[in-house]
């Protein structure tokens, strides 16, 4: 077994996860990749997600834990609040798919039975701060995320922020390389260093730093992306949500909405009203044109250069 770093913690994994550092100390999760069909068990399900286009995932209890079915990757068992990770293949399952079904959901899941909130978004750190972006797919949060990055940031995090809520609260460190379609990766990075895929995306790694983020970042912001058509005056304008609109906007970014289902709810809207008590979000605009995306990601800089930070917490 290889030990790895991510979310704040130590993997401890059967299979191998190239684009993560490695980990050290007690594992915080232990990975096991089991021979043979997942045991049966009386399963009572809580939720389903689509995964992409021809796959979707289930989420159920069952007397020993969670079990999260994928159409294509199998079965993974969570037991002991999620400590312990048994993955069963399934016959078409691919070592790729797998990877990101962990870091995407499965470990997302370990960390939501711990009392952490995940959301569907990217995180960058910016002078000492976290800023995250929440926005479903194909809004371009990863490709904001690492401009902002390129512009003085760093990426702390992408397609899932996990959040403690606190006081206060604070971003795990995730995946610090970004999954760009080609176009993006044409802007951002440089697409002879991002290699391809099994999916069509490009992976873009974090070459400014010979190591990823280890340690969790205090949240400054949260920013719910909407991208608007080119033509705007400002390649970024943001506004200020009210404690209500707040709420209502984090909520369906839930990166496991649709697999908790109704059942934790109450546990979510908690940790939301938690997390809003000491950070603003905010409705952020940003126009959908590469040729002003620099533009709007200095502007995100600005907003938190350590003068906008400093002056915002001893205000």
């Amino acid at each position: 077994m290889s030990l790895f770093s991510i979310y704040g913690g130590c993997l401890q994994s059967d299979i191998p996860f190239p684009g993560l550092s490695a980990g050290s100390g007690c594992p915080t999760w232990r990975l096991v990749r089991m021979d043979g069909d997942a045991p049966s068990a009386r399963l009572s399900l809580l939720g389903e997600d689509r995964v992409d286009a021809d796959v979707s995932v289930r989420l159920s209890r069952h007397a020993r834990g969670l079990r999260l079915t994928y159409d294509d990757t199998g079965s993974f068992d969570l037991r002991d609040g999620g400590a312990r990770i048994e993955w069963y293949p399934g016959a078409a399952a691919r070592l790729e798919a797998a990877r990101l079904d962990v870091l995407g959901r499965v470990l997302p899941m370990a960390l939501h039975e711990a009392g952490t909130l995940c959301l569907h978004g990217s995180a960058v750190e910016i002078d000492g701060a976290a800023v995250a972006f929440a926005a479903p797919k194909f809004h371009g949060k990863s490709t904001l995320a690492r401009a902002v990055a390129n512009a003085g940031g760093r990426v702390m995090s992408d397609d899932v922020v996990a959040v403690d809520p606190g006081p206060p609260p604070i971003v795990r460190p995730g995946v610090s390389s970004v999954r760009l379609w080609r176009d993006a990766v044409e802007h951002v990075g440089d697409v002879s260093c991002a290699p391809a895929d099994a999916y069509g995306k490009y992976i873009v790694p974090d070459t400014a730093h010979e190591r990823s983020h280890e340690t969790p970042v205090r949240l400054d912001a949260i920013y719910v992306l909407t991208p608007v058509k080119a033509g705007a005056d400002h390649a970024a304008s943001r506004r200020l949500l009210d404690p209500l609109s707040a709420t209502m906007a984090l909520l369906p970014h839930n990166r496991l909405a649709s697999l908790l289902g109704g059942t934790e709810a109450a546990a979510v809207l908690d940790r939301v009203t938690r997390l809003l008590r000491h950070t603003p979000v905010y409705a952020l605009s940003v126009v959908r044109d590469f040729d002003r995306l620099e533009d709007a990601a200095c502007a995100i800089r600005d907003w938190h250069g350590s003068a906008a930070t400093l002056a915002r917490h001893t205000a």
